[in-house]
């Protein structure tokens, strides 16, 4: 979301954010070069270190970094969608001790007696909502690029989102 709000409002950040990956390139081939237990022995062909000089020299030329999503979301104007919904959904996706103990079953004594197969979210509204919220500023960034008359549209969505949010209470 960050990535494509960032884009839409502007085209020579578009650019820039599409030559980061010869940043990411070069960090990747950093690991390989570095790889102390060769991991990658065998399938993956170590770059030499012209390779590695020429692209490092090229990235430095031209300027051309790596973005965080915090960065991101700072370019998009999106901090309170990073500030929460990132936070979130990261969460979510990324083991973490609230997250891992939704998987374990304890006893009494705190012992774990049980694994199960899935997570029980109790926020589910929350994530839901979230992703709504996600979809409908992605709708509205292709709207932007693509020169789409939805506003009206996205209005009535969340007009009927708003609803439903009240239905719930």
């Amino acid at each position: 979301m960050f990535i494509l709000k960032a884009v839409s409002d502007d085209s020579d950040f578009a650019i820039k954010y599409a030559q980061s990956n010869e940043a990411k390139r070069l960090k990747l081939m950093n690991v390989i070069k570095q790889d102390k237990h060769k991991v990658f022995k065998g399938f993956i062909e170590p770059n030499t270190e012209d390779e590695i000089v020429t692209l490092k020299n090229y990235i430095d030329d031209n300027e051309i970094k790596d973005y965080k999503a915090i960065e991101l979301a700072q370019k998009a104007d999106l901090m309170d969608a990073y500030e929460y919904a990132y936070r979130l959904l990261s969460n979510e996706i990324h083991i973490s001790p609230s997250v891992i103990s939704q998987y374990f079953i304890l006893n009494q004594n705190g012992d774990i007696v049980e694994v199960q197969y899935s997570p029980q979210t109790n926020d589910i509204n929350q994530i839901i909502g979230t992703l709504i919220y996600i979809v409908i500023v992605s709708i509205e960034c292709m709207a932007k690029v693509f020169e789409l008359d939805v506003d009206k549209k996205i209005d009535e969505l969340q007009k009927k989102l708003l609803e439903l949010k009240e239905l719930q209470k």
